[in-house]
């Protein structure tokens, strides 16, 4: 678990830190292999309990004045959506990075 000196450090900023997105709706598998990134019905989107989660870390980072700088992400629906969730408000520079891209978490099933 973090500590109180951890939570200090990193509210000074100058750190990268990783997240995933939450969960998502296994009842709806990605098109293996033709999961088109611009048709989030080709792929797992976030449920409701992953989008709550979202909002959550969001205001999880706000209440501890985690600077946020800069978003790179995915180009999955679900990362998408997750950073528009987290952080709505967001005015630095966020981009969707395909070096993100996870495929081995992409199923047909």
């Amino acid at each position: 678990m973090a500590d109180r000196e951890l939570l200090k450090s990193i509210q000074r900023g100058g750190f990268v830190l990783y997240m995933r997105h939450g969960t998502t709706d296994n009842s709806r598998a990605d098109r293996i292999p033709k999961v088109d990134l611009n048709d989030c019905s080709t792929q797992r989107v976030l449920n409701e309990e992953g989008r709550s989660v979202a909002v959550s870390v969001g205001k999880a980072f706000q209440l501890a004045r985690i600077p946020v700088g800069e978003i790179h992400y995915s180009p999955l629906c679900r990362t998408t959506e997750t950073v528009k969730l987290a952080f709505p408000d967001f005015a630095g520079p966020a981009k969707v990075d395909n070096d993100l891209m996870y495929t081995a978490n992409l199923t047909s099933e």
